[in-house]
């Protein structure tokens, strides 16, 4: 009963954490909605992204990241971003096809952890969280070229479909939506939309985690570890064809492991499920 008792601590952390990168996708396609004319749009981005990030209460949120039709053209902060900038996300293999679902689902999709060199940003450096604990941008990362560290990160996506009277508007976006998009991207007749690009929130799972007897702890994870428990965190494993379907009804869905203690699970264990929320997947 104690270990289920902090396990379901641990999980109503998590979620706590997650429903803050949710929040934040779902303002940045509320402005988006608010005036979907791009010059508007880059200009409130602009105003109001450096509010946004410094109101996370830890420093979990590594970027906010707005893609007109599908091509990253607005990214905070800047600095250690800067790679992003024309980035066409359905040219990419690795993540194209959780983008095109994305786009068909239209709810807010949560998709990693992933390792990409082109949404870690920052610097490498070390830093501190608002609670004060220390940590290192080296844990739950991988080594690029030349050394880089390639952090683990999930991403919180949102497609953004904007009501228009005119099919044809293109809402003056720097570019056009990458073909591979086909329908998804064009006029909705059913909903009266049309597809003007992607808002999206990078969490590094790195930057949440603390110091514990030599050993970097995820944050909420930090009681069970001080308690000597053993854990281990998986998440789903989407299986998305080029077309970016499948996954969404459970069928071949596989689990990863996030992180775990370096001791493995005994046979006997609890259990506890992290929701995300109404809507979200």
């Amino acid at each position: 009963a104690r270990a289920q008792s902090f396990a379901k601590d641990a999980i109503l952390e998590y979620r706590e954490l997650l429903s803050v990168a949710f929040s934040l996708t779902q303002v940045l396609a509320s402005l988006v909605q608010h005036d979907p004319k791009y010059s508007a749009v880059h200009s409130i981005f602009n105003s109001t992204a450096p509010a946004l990030i410094s109101a996370a209460p830890l420093s979990h949120i590594s970027s906010l990241q707005l893609a007109p039709a599908g091509v990253v053209r607005d990214v905070y902060p800047w600095g250690g971003n800067e790679k992003l900038l024309g980035f066409d996300l359905m040219r990419d293999p690795q993540i194209a096809p959780s983008v095109l679902f994305a786009i068909s689902n239209r709810n807010i999709s949560l998709e990693g952890p992933v390792q990409s060199p082109f949404f870690g940003g920052g610097d490498g450096s070390d830093s501190s969280t608002s609670n004060g604990s220390s940590i290192q941008n080296d844990g739950g990362s991988a080594s690029g070229s030349g050394g880089e560290h390639i952090p683990n990160v999930l991403i919180v996506r949102k497609a953004i479909h904007v009501p228009v009277t005119d099919r044809g508007d293109t809402f003056q976006r720097p570019d056009e939506p990458n073909s591979v998009c086909g329908s998804r991207c064009e006029y909705d007749n059913i909903t009266g939309t049309k597809f003007w690009g992607l808002a999206a929130v990078i969490v590094r799972l790195d930057l949440l985690q603390v110091s514990m007897g030599g050993a970097m702890v995820p944050l909420p994870l930090r009681t069970l570890a001080a308690m000597g428990y053993r854990y281990k965190l998986l998440a789903p494993e989407w299986n998305y064809n080029r077309d970016g379907d499948g996954g969404g009804d459970g069928e071949g869905v596989r689990s990863q492991v996030v992180v775990e203690s370096s001791k493995p699970l005994r046979s006997q264990s609890v259990h506890s499920d992290v929701e995300l929320g109404p809507g979200a997947q």
